[in-house]
């Protein structure tokens, strides 16, 4: 009898055990789903945001470049831009942004790419603008003292007309 009881024990502490560790499974299945509804929230609310941050992104680029582009043509005026400064694929010997905004890319092997600076990824207009700004400032000062020096000779001259 004592084997009965014994072999009935073991039973009974198998079952206990399998049931323990069916729980036990069952609650990391539901830990687990629960890490993963978190994570697949967290993705949605990051894509929906990287998703207003590149349309936001794009919009801002293009106006950037629109305003740039009215500048340089009342500037006339060109940058050349070292090849190295800009993040571009292939053998590109000289960069250059004209006073239509347009980034025009000349390759070692002859070819000719032109497009409006819009149109590049948001890291080349960004390299472009770095390089380009401080001599935008310059060009931007040399013509509103151009323009001062126009002003004032004009108004010396009315100032004399009206003595006439």
């Amino acid at each position: 009898m004592e084997n009965k009881d014994a072999v009935t024990n073991e039973n009974v502490g198998s079952e206990s055990e399998q049931t323990s560790g069916l729980e036990e499974l069952e609650k990391n299945k539901a830990d687990f789903e629960q890490k993963l509804q978190e994570l697949l929230r967290s993705i949605s609310e990051e894509t929906l945001q990287l998703s207003e941050f590149l349309m936001e992104e794009g919009r801002l680029i293009r106006e950037l470049c629109d305003s740039l582009k009215q500048i340089l043509k009342k500037l006339k005026v060109s940058f050349y831009i070292p090849p190295r400064e800009i993040p571009i694929k292939g053998k590109v010997k000289k960069v250059i942004l004209n006073d239509e905004c347009h980034l025009i890319l000349v390759y070692e092997k002859g070819g000719v790419h032109s497009a409006f600076l819009a149109e590049y990824s948001p890291e080349i207009v960004l390299a472009t603008l770095l390089v380009i700004m401080p001599e935008l400032a310059e060009a931007l000062t040399l013509y509103r003292k151009r323009i001062s020096t126009r002003v004032n000779f004009f108004g010396r001259i009315k100032k004399e007309l009206k003595m006439l």
